[in-house]
This record gives structure tokens, sequence and C-alpha cells, in this order.
């Protein structure tokens, strides 16, 4: 699969898979549809950058039920950054 995002994407991703993930393996149920399905191919649509990190922070928000500073942990940012992303994403 060709990430189509950074090094920090890629790392946030698998560790996301790693503190959602049920024991010491990360499944492919635990990883993004996109992931799961392989590359988007050709001339097929692609999320846009805030389209796949407001999907993420959505995530993490609903995994850690509300809680923002156990959020921002995982998201590896700080409270106030993540204060600032729901507003923008309307979370």
């Amino acid at each position: 699969y060709p990430w189509p995002g950074n090094v920090r994407e890629l790392r946030n991703l698998l560790e996301r898979a790693v503190v959602f993930g049920a024991g010491g393996e990360i499944r492919a149920e635990e990883l993004p549809a996109q992931v799961r399905q392989g590359a988007v191919r050709g001339g097929e649509a692609r999320m846009s950058l805030e389209e796949v990190e407001r999907g993420y922070i959505a995530e993490v928000l609903d995994h850690c039920r509300g809680k923002k500073g156990r959020a921002a942990q995982i998201l590896g940012i700080s409270r106030k950054t993540l204060l600032e992303k729901r507003k923008k994403y309307h979370l």
C-alpha cells in the first residue's frame, strides 16, 4: 500500500491501532477502511488531508468518550490544539 501521507501520519495510524487494538498484534480490522481496502487506484477520488484529520480526531474522541486530555495525548497534540481543531471541524 503506497502511503499517501507523511511519516508522522503513519506513526499516528500505527499508534492508534496499538491503543485501540485488542491483544498484542495489529489486525486488519483495526486499520482505517482505506488501508484495509488497499491503495486507491488510478483516477479515483482521494480524501483530503483535512477529511482524514477530521475523521481521525472524531474516532479518537469517540474512543476516549469525549475525554479531551486523553484524546490529545493519543493524537500527539496539545489539549489547546485539539480544542481548536474541534472548533474548526465542528466536532
